[in-house]
């Protein structure tokens, strides 16, 4: 069987996931100053400080790709025939709960009484229990005990309507066509009928939490769906082939420039117009994968990333937001980039630990059943 070279592969979406997280971790700590511990805020001048905010605030562009590879995958999955909704929403689940049955008990454990240490109000997630908060929490409904995993919800949904979209498009053989469709329904849903359900008619609409979910999705779920459209008609590899012809220097010279008018762009023109997100995600993807495609090093290393990325997307918040000791040994440095790197250790460590601690659990459960079975 001939397979296409250029195609866009498994291993490609594990270094994208890789450069995604490696950005959100900069977001984290980067764009939200209000966050940090009051003593110990970043020790740059204020010139500087604005600068950090906004190369920080561009790394939400993670969510996005993260939202573009989903679709791209769901589009692939059904393609050969390997798809199964509640299987896909499972393993969703499954990783989640990994990390929720293990870090929201510390969390009360240890963490419940801690000084108010920022502006925000990182320092009191775990100051009281409630089983009804538990059980929100627990099933994605609600996330007061991380706020950054509002995502599980959202990708929940982002799942549903993406099936959806994809088996009612199905026909359709145009991807100009399913373009304009994925970005009409972006600017409908995300700028028109938040204002529709305003009205006195619809506003009833505004307290249901299926039409939210299902018939008002924000730019996030918009993107999963341009991932199906790509993933659909194989963009991705379609843009290999066209910049093939053109030596090592000229691929990495228009990759830094694809990434470059991706982050002016957001930044300095588009602003927070979250529905252009559509178009420069794909930008600044395309731009990333040109220069991975030149360096088989940075590639696999971006693929280990990758390979851990929910893991450490449902960890790291602990360590620079929740867990008070930890965030001190994060920002005690007072320095961005040692910051960023004691979070990505901190979150590669507990990832790994969290790793061998189901793997043990999985082999000790394996030999408990063996012996039951022995002694039935």
């Amino acid at each position: 069987m001939k397979t296409n070279k250029w195609r866009f592969s498994r291993q490609d979406t594990k270094a994208l996931k890789g450069v995604a997280i490696l950005l959100m971790l900069m977001h984290h700590l980067l764009a939200f100053p209000d966050r940090l511990p009051t003593k110990y805020q970043y020790a740059v001048s204020a010139a500087a400080l604005k600068q950090l905010t906004t190369v920080g605030s561009f790394g939400k562009i993670c969510v996005y790709i993260f939202m573009f590879l989903g679709g791209l995958g769901l589009a692939k999955q059904i393609q050969a025939h390997r798809f199964h909704l509640l299987k896909k929403i499972w393993g969703l689940y499954r990783v989640y709960w990994r990390v929720f049955l293990i870090f929201v008990p510390l969390g009360f454990l240890f963490f419940s009484r801690q000084p108010r240490y920022s502006k925000a109000f990182m320092w009191n997630r775990f100051a009281s229990f409630s089983f009804g908060k538990f059980l929100q929490n627990l099933t994605g409904y609600a996330s007061s005990y991380n706020g950054e995993w509002w995502f599980v919800r959202v990708f929940v949904a982002a799942i549903f309507l993406g099936t959806i979209y994809y088996y009612l498009t199905e026909k359709i053989n145009n991807v100009y066509l399913e373009t304009g469709l994925v970005l009409f329904t972006s600017v409908f849903t995300v700028k028109f009928l938040p204002a529709l359900i305003k009205l006195p008619p619809f506003s009833s609409l505004a307290s249901s939490y299926l039409w939210m979910q299902l018939f008002m999705p924000n730019a996030f779920i918009c993107s999963y769906l341009f991932g199906i459209v790509f993933g659909k008609y194989d963009v991705f590899a379609n843009l290999r082939r066209l910049f093939s012809s053109y030596n090592a220097f000229w691929r990495a010279m228009i990759g830094l420039l694809l990434i470059a008018c991706a982050f002016y762009f957001q930044e300095n023109v588009f602003g927070n117009v979250s529905e252009m997100m559509l178009v420069i995600t794909p930008v600044f993807m395309t731009g990333c994968l040109l220069l991975l495609d030149l360096s088989a090093k940075a590639s696999k290393v971006l693929r280990y990333f990758g390979r851990m990325s929910t893991n450490l997307w449902l960890i790291h918040t602990f360590f620079c937001y929740y867990f008070y000791p930890f965030t001190i040994a994060v920002f005690w440095s007072r320095n961005p980039l040692v910051a960023y790197l004691t979070l990505l250790l901190l979150a590669l460590l507990a990832s790994a630990l969290l790793e061998q601690f189901y793997l043990g659990l999985g082999k000790l459960g394996a030999k408990l059943g063996q012996r039951f079975v022995i002694k039935k």
